[in-house]
């Protein structure tokens, strides 16, 4: 299926518990074990997993200093007092910027926003918003998705009689920021419950306890009070871009919010859905992921993250065309300039490929036009390409790339694609006036973040976690800092440890993929990060027939001694010629899903991965 081996890793299956919520649920088995595998293992967490309600959302006064934050800010609203949001300029700090100044523009709040620049201001708090600040008399700021290590800009946001108050869901140590409340739920002291929310999940639970707290002080007496279920919009669209877990509270905002994105209200959203050509398509976390979240990304990526506010938060249709245009115009930039960059990194990579298996089999020369296969034998010292300026280092267990001519809003992009063809942890960095602004991504098993702590000596700053992380440092340093990372990636990890691997759920039969049981599948979306979309495996099938569809795309019958089943393997043409013509045996991994064909439904198994 892929030039390169893949190792299939099969959940573990508790059957009993299974077969017991079975019974209770009136569910099939295959279902109740997918449940178990997901931690749900009683009737009581299944059902609140198959049914999400808003209702069971945990209290947001359970977040350390939320009640500090209500005050400060119904004070705000009641003496008129101007308020600043400031937003990180990704999906989920956008979104949730969009959903707090929309809230206090709802309630006839003073308020305005501020989104950073990513290359003139960076991530994070910036002392850049200082002079904006003044010059709206702001006396409170709030943040969303940032703020948590920016104790320096706190401090100096704040000796000029700011009151600063912090919602993020970073990773964070103590001491905290002197913020005047810092809200964040993994302080070491929050008793919230949800460990995994997203920024904008904060920022909603934020005004969530507002709106409790002014409906309390009967503020809403003679004003209509928001209706947060039109929020929430916004709150899935950060929560999947951000890829936090789809469970617990994530899963029953991210539920709701999808009914809010398939009948939006919000006209920014209405026009930004019929841009990516899915106003008559059913709205789920792929159309997110990979329709919306990439259109939105995309201004923060390649200018200012400014206009997605202005885009969720205008009621002019005209002003929203416009600025979804402009959107859309900085998506294709990005698609041309991160399709650039890689197709760079990629020959750099393949050259030095060519070099490494030249010094592995100096007794075979490799000439112009043969197939090149490397086992990364050893390791190419760091070298720098005339053409294109990338500097370097290709090894066994690492690829570190950098360049000054490269983007640094697509280099996160960049690096995992450059995973995805090599499976090996990767960074890429861009260079500009003798900094680098790195992205790195891992591949299973390997904490990233955890390598480049070992290898921050020669690095400025750096932070993420397991599988994707970033990181700054001086030019100077590009080497040492490369040598370094691929020393310690060689020390944590084994030759297995670079097979790819896919996790299965189970192992079946084709007789128990019935459309009852592809019918309960729904039941477990929306699928995402900590709740993926179920794998299974099947062994030993025949192939009945096959054909090449659309030129590019596989279908093929498979059948075991008790059933078949029609399968489209897509992209996998190449796979035709060795399983055509002769009998032909195979193990499959799938997706079981319903193909509706000329008013018929029929089940067909989405190939994920075959062996022969």
């Amino acid at each position: 299926m892929s030039s390169q081996k893949t190792k299939w890793c099969f959940r573990e299956v508790e059957d009993s518990t299974a077969q017991a919520l079975s019974k209770e649920l009136n569910l099939s088995l295959l279902t109740c074990r997918l449940l178990v595998q997901r931690g749900l293992k009683t009737p009581e967490a299944a059902q609140k997993f198959l049914n999400p309600s808003l209702l069971d959302l945990p209290n947001p006064f359970l977040f350390t200093d939320m009640e500090k934050a209500v005050v400060r800010i119904c004070e705000a609203v009641f003496q008129d007092e101007t308020i600043c949001v400031y937003g990180d300029y990704d999906v989920d700090g956008t979104t949730g910027a969009s959903l707090m100044t929309q809230f206090f523009k709802e309630i006839g709040a003073h308020v305005f926003f501020y989104i950073p620049h990513r290359v003139h201001d960076g991530y994070g708090l910036t002392t850049n918003v200082i002079e904006i600040l003044a010059e709206e008399k702001a006396k409170v700021m709030i943040t969303c998705d940032c703020g948590s290590t920016n104790h320096k800009e706190v401090d100096a946001i704040q000796a000029t009689g700011i009151d600063v108050i912090i919602t993020d869901h970073h990773q964070v140590q103590a001491p905290y920021p002197s913020s005047y409340a810092f809200i964040n739920h993994q302080r070491a002291d929050c008793t919230y419950p949800e460990k995994t929310l997203s920024g904008v999940g904060v920022a909603f639970n934020l005004m969530m306890a507002v709106r409790a707290r002014l409906r309390k002080k009967e503020f809403f007496k003679d004003k209509i009070e928001p209706d947060l279920r039109d929020y929430l919009d916004l709150v899935a669209l950060g929560t999947v871009a951000d890829m936090v877990p789809l469970c617990g509270g994530n899963r029953i905002l991210v539920v709701n919010g999808l009914k809010t994105l398939n009948s939006p209200k919000r006209v920014g959203m209405q026009v930004l859905i019929e841009k990516a050509q899915l106003q008559k398509k059913k709205i789920t976390t792929h159309s997110i992921g990979f329709g919306l979240g990439p259109r939105i990304n995309a201004g923060g990526r390649l200018d200012t993250a400014r206009v997605i506010v202005e885009l969720f938060t205008t009621e002019s249709r005209e002003r929203a065309e416009v600025l979804a245009d402009d959107l859309e115009i900085k998506n294709q930039e990005r698609r041309a300039i991160q399709q650039r960059i890689f197709l760079e990194a990629v020959q750099f990579v393949e050259k030095n490929l060519h070099s490494l298996s030249l010094r592995a089999q100096r007794s075979n020369p490799i000439t112009e036009g043969d197939e090149i296969t490397t086992g990364f034998e050893e390791t190419l010292v760091m070298t720098q390409s005339e053409a294109s300026a990338i500097l370097g280092r290709v090894s066994p267990h690492a690829i570190v790339v950098g360049s000054s001519k490269w983007h640094p809003g697509v280099i996160g992009i960049v690096a995992s694609k450059l995973v995805e063809k090599y499976y090996r942890p990767t960074v890429v960095i861009a260079f500009e006036n003798g900094i680098g602004k790195g992205s790195c991504r891992s591949i299973y098993g390997f904490d990233v973040t955890g390598a480049l702590r070992e290898s921050s000596e020669f690095l400025i700053q750096c932070g993420g976690h397991a599988m994707a992380a970033g990181l700054s440092l001086k030019e100077e340093n590009m080497t040492h800092f490369a040598r370094r990372f691929e020393e310690v990636v060689q020390g944590k990890t084994t030759a297995e440890d670079f097979i790819p691997t896919l996790t299965l759920d189970m192992e079946t039969e084709l007789k128990n993929i019935s459309k009852e049981f592809v019918y309960e599948l729904k039941f477990l979306e929306p699928f995402g990060t900590a709740n993926p979309e179920p794998v299974l495996g099947s062994r030993n099938l025949k192939v009945s027939s096959s054909r090449v569809v659309g030129e590019k795309h596989l279908k093929l019958y498979v059948k075991d001694d008790k059933d078949v089943k029609e399968a489209i393997a897509f992209n996998k043409a190449d796979v035709f010629k060795d399983i055509s013509g002769t009998p032909i045996s195979l193990d499959l991994a799938y997706v079981p899903e319903l193909n509706e064909w000329q008013g018929k439904t029929s089940i067909q198994l989405r190939v994920k991965d075959l062996k022969i």
